[in-house]
């Protein structure tokens, strides 16, 4: 679990949002409209600084050198907290660089502190949009890693709402918080409440942006795994063949094609580590058949990696009958699943 988690936050957070930066980061005001209400000067040259100070961050962060970055953040913040209170965004971003390469160091503690400091200071959201969505969405990630999945899926909703609100229904960052709250419920077990988040996403996703995006084969693989744990890869098929993809796409693509008509499906071995280790569960390898029905492609894409070395031999020495189009033998693609039952 903690390896899927590692990547799901790694997906969100591979860099500071160079967008929120520019939008949360302002220049010295100009002078006000006649008639209204003058607001406190910020200090030019501090507000320099803090600005240099962030744009070095951001820099640094997308090379993943958190540690050179990370005492420019401490200053940027020192400068916005003491010398910049007449501005709070300068506070906004400043805490939002510190607090991210905190999560990326792995000092999740610091990371929330600061992210709970950083949501006071986004008030009202209306006034900051999407970086309330942002620190949200982190927040979340924070108390999922620490598996209180409820408050996770509470924060990750307030997200969503947000987003929904100001990008839209069927925006594809919608989508991809639908996909993370999903993957919540999804490794808690919670099948019901993650499968309408799957099957959003993924309508999301084909619409916006079409089926060969790479995040819709990985929807799609994580839809699946769920699914096989629980003994209901059917539905899987269902969706796909009301929903997804034409017709001829399902020709090509099909669990039930493939096992439906397999003349040679060997069991893998079970392997003395995993036995040794009392590892047990289900794996689904994605496989590739040729004209010929020869296996020609595996790949593991769910399953205790002490068990997929195993299953992935096995789908190789698979056989089946040579599918047709039109009656043309086809290439195919699909998943195989196995079981591995302690005994």
């Amino acid at each position: 679990m903690n390896r899927l988690l590692t990547a799901i936050c790694l997906t969100l957070l591979l860099f500071v949002s160079t967008g929120a930066q520019t939008n949360s980061t302002p220049s010295v005001p100009a002078a006000v409209k006649a008639g209204a209400t003058q607001q406190p000067a910020v200090d030019v040259t501090k507000a320099a600084d803090a600005s240099r100070l962030n744009t070095e961050v951001v820099n640094l962060f997308k090379q993943k050198k958190y540690d050179e970055a990370l005492p420019l953040a401490q200053r940027s913040l020192e400068i916005s907290e003491n010398e910049l209170k007449a501005d709070p965004k300068f506070s906004v971003t400043s805490l939002f660089n510190l607090a991210t390469i905190y999560f990326e160091k792995g000092k999740h503690g610091e990371a929330e502190q600061l992210y709970k400091l950083l949501l006071i200071l986004q008030q009202p959201e209306s006034s900051f949009g999407l970086p309330v969505s942002d620190t949200l969405t982190r927040l979340a990630l924070l108390r999922f890693w620490k598996r209180d999945t409820a408050a996770a899926a509470s924060l990750m909703r307030r997200s969503i709402a947000i987003k929904e609100k100001v990008q839209g229904q069927n925006h594809t960052d919608v989508a991809q918080s639908s996909f993370i709250l999903a993957e919540f419920y999804s490794l808690n077990g919670n099948v019901k409440e993650a499968e309408p988040l799957y099957q959003r996403a993924l309508q999301i996703w084909i619409k916006q942006s079409g089926k060969e995006d790479h995040r819709v084969e990985n929807a799609l693989d994580r839809y699946y795994c769920m699914l096989a744990n629980n003994g209901q890869t059917k539905r899987y098929e269902e969706f796909r063949k009301t929903v997804l993809l034409s017709e001829a796409d399902n020709a090509h693509t099909s669990t039930d094609v493939l096992n439906g008509k397999a003349t040679s499906k060997p069991v893998p071995p079970y392997p003395r580590k995993a036995l040794e280790g009392r590892i047990y569960g289900v794996t689904a390898v994605k496989i590739v058949v040729d004209e010929t029905g020869k296996v020609v492609k595996a790949k593991a894409i769910c399953g205790h990696h002490l068990l997929t070395g195993a299953s992935e031999e096995a789908a190789l020495k698979a056989q089946f009958t040579p599918t047709l189009l039109k009656g043309q033998p086809v290439k195919v693609s699909g998943v195989m699943t196995y079981n591995f039952v302690l005994r």
